[in-house]
């Protein structure tokens, strides 16, 4: 999905969508916060439902790393092979010289003032994108005190993010009798 969908998504959930607008919507104090917004939502998001990515890398013996030099927006190594080493907090160091292949989790690609709706595509499964359009209806309607939706879909929020399901596959266990 990419920005612009979603923001026609959230934007028609609220009822303030306009597609005669260029922001989409005719209520300023929206449209000045919609990015920001999504991109609180969708960091939020992704702790719970990770994006998985993986990097080869050539490292020297005794290299030592930070997780943000070893891949995109990296914050969580899941498992290193190839080479042998040691991780404590932020870092990583390599034990020998080879290539790694390290599989990490990471942020999403932040959405900046000048991201094009059309081209920046989000990174999180498709049921992460339903629970951030809750997240993000909620806390764009959280100031509006004349009703309680903000509230409402903020509860509905915190409900659906603990639905998600932070597995990417489930595995098969097979179990047989020895003869």
């Amino acid at each position: 999905m990419t920005l612009k969908e979603f923001k026609e998504s959230v934007l028609q959930f609220i009822e303030e969508y306009d597609s005669a607008e260029s922001s989409l919507t005719k209520d300023i104090d929206i449209s000045s916060k919609i990015d920001a917004t999504i991109n609180n939502v969708m960091f939020e998001v992704s702790r719970y439902k990770k994006i998985e990515a993986k990097e080869v890398i050539s490292v020297e013996e005794n290299e030592e790393k930070e997780l943000a030099d070893i891949g995109d927006n990296c914050y969580q190594i899941k498992k290193i092979t190839g080479v042998s080493y040691e991780q404590e907090g932020n870092f990583v160091k390599f034990k020998e010289e080879g290539e790694a292949t390290v599989y990490y989790y990471k942020y999403p690609k932040a959405i900046k003032p000048d991201t094009d709706g059309e081209k920046y595509k989000f990174e999180l499964d498709p049921d992460a994108l339903e629970v951030m359009k809750i997240g993000v209806a909620a806390k764009l309607l959280k100031t509006d005190v004349s009703n309680q939706y903000g509230k409402i879909w903020e509860n509905e929020y915190i409900r659906l993010l603990q639905t998600l399901d932070s597995r990417k596959n489930a595995g098969i266990v097979v179990i047989r009798k020895r003869s």
